[in-house]
């Protein structure tokens, strides 16, 4: 063997080290933190994407590869075909990349530990019926989308505390390890523990066979040890039937049982056949009972009642772990689309702590529209780094009844409708701040996305709120100083987010154009020293309060205490920002959680 290559192969196998090199290489956006799963073929590790704000998984895959001309181009096949996937029991892949000898894929983040470490503590039969469920959801759809994951084994079977499973590995798993067998010559240590007979004989690598796989591991499970675990093991699995389920194991768990026999088929296709009726039947969401109580008279059993009802009870019980299994699932689906439908959208927020500021102008009489007054916020809020796009209020008209229903909203001129849908019109840049948007219709928007989170709420920041993120500490008139920043209030047009950072982190805050905010409008509010603790603005108002200059107005106007009417300020020039708080910390915002 060559000791170059069993070296680089040693340096696989230890997940410390390609970590380390990892920390080296990878560009300061991501930081690294934890090893979370060692497999055969790449380290699973946990990071966080300062770019996106965000925690991710990332996947590590050995340094060993990138000397191998296929690779890059086998593993971007495989990767390609897993960007198909987009399920609850799936894991989903945003990006592959590769820094010097580094190959590594940015995966949304997963939680959970390896079914390994579940194998041989006598599970219970729902722990059991459940995760088996939720992989016969996963591989359904999958298989739906022509995806085949090419290598089921426990370690790509993941298991969170709520009992939610993520299958992993899709395609990339058989790849990376058939090419470090053969750049290595290392054969990997689980060898033909859960292959099909279709397989190991040469034959075509199909659904039916990942069905096998998936029996072995449930077989695994429920006994402690794998159907065949020593001796000639592509022998067996041709040739030979494992030992039966014990009586008892049968008793404790007849759905994953059943499932057991009819996976271990030896043929593919009288494997599938058998299985057909509980694929379907997983796969569709409807359970269907294939027994019935319907006969038996109230109160009334026949001896042959008697003797029936234990054997109907040992059916129903699985039927009724299965319907719970798949309504926890779909539910986690339809909570991973709608989480999905929100990152989609690319929204960026910077942490604003609570704290103590002087609010208004310096330069104010005492009767001023905003006179300088101290305003304590007590709870830290998100804001949104930049104004809302063109694009994200597009994806709200195109998706408005998802996750919460709200009215008929404003449309902009910059979007046209074509068929059933909005698309942006002819010459428009989606990354445009959207403007000609009522206080009402950026309400809805708020909602929208409030609906499509399970812990956090979106709405639009306070007057104070907004006043103390754009302040970002500081007495100045503009974020930036006392002159007036490079920004556009000359009336040119709005120009793309993100074109001019005037805090640390906030871009276009007191420019480009103006902002609605949470309050009604009151000239006198912020006259009386008892709205001087996280001010929400008077009950009441014919218009809401809109920070902020835009392209339209002077410089003096986009001085960070200016406060205006939405009547004054026109539609063109006029947009909003949102920010992020805890579901559990509404703020006092009554009248937005009626509207939820």
């Amino acid at each position: 063997m060559d000791e170059n290559k069993h070296s680089a192969a040693e340096l696989f196998y230890q997940p410390d080290q390609l970590l380390l090199y990892a920390k080296r290489v990878l560009p300061r956006r991501f930081e690294l933190h934890e090893t979370l799963l060692d497999t055969q073929n790449g380290v699973f590790v946990s990071a966080f994407d300062h770019s996106e704000n965000r925690a991710i998984t990332l996947k590590l895959f050995p340094e060993i590869l990138a000397s191998d001309k296929d690779s890059a181009g086998r593993i971007l096949t495989e990767v390609q075909r897993s960007l198909r996937l987009s399920h609850a029991n799936t894991w989903s892949v945003r990006v592959l990349d590769r820094v010097d000898d580094l190959q590594f894929l940015c995966l949304d983040r997963i939680d959970g530990k390896p079914l390994l470490t579940f194998i041989g503590t006598n599970p219970k039969p729902k722990f059991a019926e459940t995760v088996l469920v939720q992989c016969l959801l996963a591989l359904c759809y999958a298989h739906k989308q022509k995806v085949l994951h090419g290598d089921i084994r426990p370690a790509s079977i993941l298991i969170d505390t709520d009992n939610k499973v993520t299958l992993i590995d899709f395609g990339v798993s058989r790849t990376v390890t058939e090419m470090l067998t053969r750049v290595t010559n290392i054969t990997p240590s689980t060898g033909h523990l859960y292959s099909a007979p279709e397989f190991i004989r040469g034959k075509s690598y199909s659904r039916a066979s990942e069905f096998y796989s998936l029996a072995c591991i449930m077989y695994e499970l429920l006994t402690g040890d794998p159907p065949f675990l020593v001796g000639n093991l592509a022998h067996q699995h041709i040739h030979e039937n494992p030992q039966p389920l014990d009586k008892s194991v049968v008793s404790r768990h007849p759905f994953v049982s059943q499932f057991i026999d009819l996976g271990l088929i030896k043929d593919p296709d009288k494997r599938i056949d058998g299985l057909h009726d509980m694929l379907t039947q997983v796969a569709s969401n409807t359970p269907r009972a294939t027994a019935s109580l319907a006969g038996f008279k109230k109160g009334v059993r026949s001896k042959r009642a008697k003797r029936l009802l234990p054997r109907l009870s040992l059916l129903l019980v699985p039927i009724f772990l299965i319907a719970v299994a798949i309504w926890f699932a779909v539910n986690a689906y339809e909570e991973h689309r709608l989480t999905e439908l929100r990152r989609s959208l690319g929204l960026q927020f910077a942490i604003v702590a609570r704290g103590e500021f002087e609010m208004g102008d310096r330069q104010a009489a005492s009767d001023a529209n905003n006179p300088w007054h101290p305003v304590s916020i007590t709870r830290e809020f998100y804001i949104s780094m930049h104004e809302t796009t063109i694009g994200q209020y597009m994806a709200f008209l195109n998706n408005r009844h998802e996750g919460v229903s709200v009215g008929k909203p404003d449309v902009p001129t910059t979007v046209v409708p074509v068929g059933d849908r909005y698309v942006v019109s002819a010459g428009t840049d989606p990354s445009l701040p959207v403007t000609e948007i009522g206080w009402e219709s950026a309400m809805d928007y708020c909602r929208w996305l409030s609906g499509l989170s399970a812990d956090s709420l979106y709405i639009l920041p306070t007057e104070a709120q907004w006043e103390f993120a754009a302040r970002d500490g500081s007495v100045r008139k503009y974020p930036q100083g006392d002159e007036p920043p490079e920004m556009n209030c000359a009336g040119t047009g709005p120009m793309p987010v993100g074109r001019h950072k005037h805090t640390r982190e906030l871009y276009n805050i007191c420019a480009n154009v103006s902002e609605w905010v949470f309050d009604f409008y009151d000239p006198d509010y912020f006259r009386s020293p008892e709205n001087s603790v996280d001010p929400i603005g008077p009950p009441s108002g014919n218009s809401h309060v809109v920070r902020g200059g835009s392209y339209l107005d002077s410089a003096a106007m986009c001085e960070i205490h200016v406060r205006r009417s939405g009547a004054q300020v026109k539609p063109q020039a006029l947009g909003f920002r949102v920010i992020r708080v805890p579901r559990a910390d509404t703020l006092h915002f009554e009248d937005f959680l009626k509207g939820m």
